[in-house]
């Protein structure tokens, strides 16, 4: 289940930010500076104190910041520990790993087909191609067949184009699932879908069966390495989500076993805060809109084979590109 804890921020006599007391705290403050004036603006009702701890309500959303530490409550949850939980490994596809890449190329052909005949394929001016093209190069597809997929979509028939549909599904043990999906069908996909699912034990739902367990936000990877071969500190990733205008970061990690630092945004807001971590000298490994879980169901390790292959079964589909789920392991 989700729960809070509280985050210190501390600023210096000269406004700077100072430091970070907390851990895994979500940064609900921004940074703002109009002439020699520089201010907090506190995105949510907060409290301050000064640094002989004399708590008070502030009176305004916007405070100066003269030695202030800044408190608040921070929203947690199963995510945080998507790198390390036991499920994030057993949902991973399973068997030879060349047929594992192979369905990864396969999804991601797809998306890239559905970006370029939805705004075209200039890269320069279609953003959600180039974050695709991004994520594909950091998945090993080489760059020709990067290349020769944007060509054939932007050449090719005018045949029946592409949906993109979420579709919500009631998963093992009341487990919420979306679907998304990439179809010129959407009755045919959603019948076959539920055939599947029903044979699974599971169930397709109606719009609302699943949704509420997600919220739909702008996601950043990037590597946690610093160019020394040191991993970044949590306090240093927070210190970044703020001046970057991120609501969180969390920490996970790849199929190597590298840290990766997930920045979390709103979906309006990815541009900038993949530009302002750029500024800070990270480089995105993938920029994307995803459903994050806010609500988790808790599966024994006995139930955990039995929803991976669930999941599998509906990502071999060939119009499914992608399942969010809300399930984490017992342990």
């Amino acid at each position: 289940m989700a729960f809070c804890r509280p985050w210190l921020v501390l600023f210096n006599s000269n406004g700077n930010l100072s430091k970070i007391i907390s851990t895994m705290a979500a940064p609900v403050a921004k940074l703002h500076s109009s002439g020699k004036h520089r201010h907090l603006h506190l995105i949510s009702p907060l409290y301050a104190c000064t640094l002989v701890n004399d708590v008070r309500p502030l009176p305004s959303q916007t405070v100066n910041y003269n030695s202030v530490v800044v408190m608040a409550p921070i929203h947690t949850g199963q995510i945080r520990q998507a790198g390390h939980n036991k499920w994030s490994k057993v949902k991973h596809i399973k068997g030879p790993k060349d047929l594992a890449r192979s369905k990864e190329f396969g999804k991601m052909i797809q998306k890239i087909k559905f970006a370029v005949q939805s705004d075209g394929a200039d890269p320069e001016l279609n953003s959600s191609l180039a974050n695709l093209m991004q994520m594909a190069r950091s998945i090993g597809m080489p760059k020709s067949t990067i290349e020769g997929v944007i060509a054939k979509a932007g050449t090719g028939s005018k045949g029946v184009a592409s949906t993109s549909v979420i579709f919500e599904a009631r998963g093992p043990a009341g487990s919420c699932l979306l679907l998304e999906v990439l179809t010129d069908n959407t009755n045919r996909t959603r019948q076959e879908l539920r055939t599947i699912l029903r044979k699974l034990g599971c169930s397709l739902g109606e719009p609302g069966t699943a949704m509420y367990a997600f919220a739909h936000k702008g996601v950043i990877r990037v590597s946690g390495l610093k160019e020394d071969g040191s991993t970044t500190l949590l306090d240093e990733a927070l210190e970044v989500a703020i001046v970057s205008g991120a609501e969180d970061v969390m920490e996970t990690e790849s199929e190597n076993g590298e840290q990766i630092l997930m920045f979390v945004c709103d979906p309006k807001e990815v541009r900038k805060v993949r530009e302002n971590l750029e500024s800070e000298n990270f480089v995105p490994v993938s920029v994307n809109l995803e459903y994050l879980a806010q609500s988790s169901v808790t599966l024994k390790d006995s139930e955990l084979e039995n929803a991976a292959e669930v999941i599998n079964q509906v990502l071999d589909h060939m119009d499914v590109v992608k399942v969010y789920d809300n399930i984490e392991s017992e342990n």
